[in-house]
């Protein structure tokens, strides 16, 4: 798959294709948006949060949570 100029294959993707390389070798990009579907919505299962507002987001709570 080109790049954004047409010119190159992009480094960041599998050969021949515009799929981000994975940990999970996923190559087809269906598939790889319902793998990460599935472990965002079990990671969003599990987190709990000791901020009560909006105002409370910091860099700091950000960087926790990444």
């Amino acid at each position: 798959m080109r790049d954004k100029y047409g010119v190159a294959q992009d480094s960041y993707c599998y050969p021949k294709s515009d799929v981000l390389v994975n940990k999970l070798n996923i190559t087809d990009a269906n598939e790889l948006a319902e793998a990460e579907l599935a472990f965002t919505a079990f990671r969003y299962s599990k987190y709990s949060s000791t901020i009560k507002s909006l105002h409370e987001f910091s860099l700091n709570h950000l960087r926790h949570l990444h």
